[in-house]
């Protein structure tokens, strides 16, 4: 079930708005379906920013060990040996 709908006035600069009409008429859509998704997209963006933070934190409180990251380029070039190469 959807939440009930809240009407919201949002202020933009006039090319801005140009824009947003001439791509909703394009997709024929609404102004609200257009806010609606760019926020998800923003709100999106956000988790994934949230979520890259965590990684280079967790990675510089424990990078890997040299011994780690020759065991991983071993893998890497076992894996990519068999591979056809293109020049």
């Amino acid at each position: 079930m959807r939440a009930k709908a809240v009407k919201v006035a949002v202020s933009l600069a006039a090319d801005e708005y140009r824009l947003v009409e001439s791509e909703r008429r394009a997709r024929h859509v609404t102004r609200s379906a257009v806010v609606a998704e760019a926020l998800r997209h923003w709100f999106e963006y956000g988790r994934k920013q949230d979520q890259i933070r965590a990684y280079v934190e967790g990675y510089r409180k424990l990078p890997e060990s040299a011994g780690e990251t020759t065991l991983f380029e071993n893998i890497a070039a076992e894996t990519l040996a068999g591979e056809e190469w293109e020049e």
